[in-house]
This record gives structure tokens, sequence and C-alpha cells, in this order.
């Protein structure tokens, strides 16, 4: 296992993160002809329209958005402001639904309005891969124009973010978690986006289960003997430190990091930013007698 000398810590000052704060929305019901507007369900979905740009023009949001100025919020999946929706009047709403879909009620709501339903789920980091060309399809279905060159460039930056670290195989098992507490933490495993892209890179990630989620105890997480420990949070937990002996022996990293936790635009920026710990890590323990 590699030595626990030192854990490490790794924190990013994020331009957009947390809940969304602004002021009284406006309603804005004048676009320019050719411009479509969207409505999003998804804080994920919406940092890709808001990446993605012209002509996208968002006119609704979530509560939990991160935007600038002030997008009127239509509320979520789980509380439609089906009234506030309807006077927006959208071209296209996005959605990120649950495994089992959008509610009937949306899609009815949709249909009698001519509104389009962009629906993409975002688990894996192939779905994540897909998602930026999906949304991007939808304000250009011809494959031609700013946005789909924009969704093209995402995803050479995701992919490079991915590629393999020399070494990654000496790292040993890695686990990787958030929400960590004294009772224990979710990890996330393959077929998680996080988890899949440390894979690519050749790492040995697990969570002792085939499931991309999984709640563990802190009993739990030392028994997957884990070599190597990535916590990644929002922001500092109370009475957190590097120097937490988490699971004996192991190497713990730290990454203060909200774009990591949401499958949005800035997710590739931010998996480069750890990729660049892990190749260290890597190197260090390549030159280790």
């Amino acid at each position: 296992m590699l030595a626990s000398i030192a854990s490490i810590v790794l924190a990013v000052s994020c331009e957009h993160g947390g809940e969304r704060q602004s002021g009284p929305a406006q309603d804005d019901t004048s676009t320019p002809h050719g411009v479509e507007r969207v409505a999003s369900l998804s804080p994920a979905l919406t940092d890709m329209a808001i990446a993605l740009g012209p002509p996208i023009h968002l006119v609704g949001c979530t509560p939990w958005c991160s935007v600038a100025g002030d997008v009127p919020v239509v509320g979520s999946l789980l509380d439609l402001d089906a009234e506030t929706l309807v006077r927006l009047d959208p071209d296209i709403i996005l959605v990120q639904p649950p495994a089992q879909g959008a509610p009937p009620e949306l899609h009815s709501l949709a249909a009698s309005h001519g509104w389009r339903v962009v629906s993409t789920r975002i688990d894996s980091l192939d779905d994540l891969g897909s998602a930026m060309g999906q949304v991007a399809h939808a304000i250009e279905p011809s494959g031609i124009g700013p946005c789909t060159d924009r969704a093209r460039a995402w995803r050479d930056e995701l992919v490079a973010a991915c590629e393999p670290i020399p070494g990654a195989g000496t790292v040993g098992v890695v686990v990787v978690v958030t929400s960590l507490s004294d009772a224990g933490a979710l990890a996330m495993g393959p077929g998680s986006f996080v988890a899949d892209a440390l894979e690519k890179m050749g790492l040995d990630c697990r969570t002792g289960q085939s499931m991309p989620y999984q709640q563990l105890s802190r009993e739990d997480l030392v028994r997957l003997d884990a070599d190597l420990l990535v916590v990644i949070e929002p922001a500092p937990g109370p009475g957190q430190s590097s120097n937490d002996t988490i699971v004996p022996g192991a190497t713990a990293v730290f990454v203060i990091d909200p774009a990591l936790l949401v499958p949005g635009a800035r997710f590739p920026a931010a998996l480069h930013r750890l990729r660049c710990v892990l190749e260290e890590l890597a190197a260090a323990r390549n030159e280790t007698p």
C-alpha cells in the first residue's frame, strides 16, 4: 500500500459554485430572430447551455443553477412551475430525468405548447460525453454552427483529460468518495462519470459492489483496503483536515471543487486539475525503490 506519509489537499476556487443567488427575476419574452429560447430543469444542462452560448438564450432555470443575472426560476422536475414556464414560452426544455423518465405532465404541457423536450441522462462518462452534443444538436440540427463547434471543442478537452497516466497502475486500489462524515461517505464507482474518467486514466476504482454510487460506512471504507482515497467536496467540511486518517495506510487526496461533482461544462477543466495531482502521485510512486 502507498505509505500515508502526508495527505494532499487540492483546493480550487470556482467562479460559479453553490446555490443560485440573484435578485428578483425579470421575465424575458422577447428574443431576436434565429435565437432559441431555452428553459433548463437541470443544473448540469444549464451549465452546458451557458457554455454553448449564442444562439442559445436561457430564459428559465432551476433554483440550484449557477447563472449570471436574473434568469427566472421555473422549478424542477419535482416541483415544476408550469405557470411561469407557459409565460416564458421556451422553444426547448432541457431535462436530466431520473431512471423512470421525465413526468408525463411535462411532456403533455410541452406538446400542447409546441415546445421541444431534450431529455438526457448523465450517469456515466459516456453519458456526459454525449450530453453536450445532444444539446448542441437540438439547437443546430444540421451539425453546423457555433454551438456544434463549441461542443466538439469541449468533448476534445474531456477526452484529453482522460488520457492514460504513465505508471497509473502502480497507484493501487483507488476509492473516490464525497459527502464524507463521521458515519461514512458516498462512494463513486464504475458507471459514475468521475470514476469512469479515472479508470480511463488507468486507475483501479472500486466501491465493493458494481454500483455507480454506494453509501459506505467508515468500516466499509477500511475493508476496501484502498491505497489512494480521493475525497471530493464542494466546500471544506467542518473539522476536515488534510491530516485526517480515514483509511489507515492509504494516501488521501482532498479535492475542494464543486465542478467535479456536476456533470456540466466545467467538468473537463476540473478533471484536468485533479489529473495533475494524480500524475504527480503516480510519478512519485514509480520513483520509489
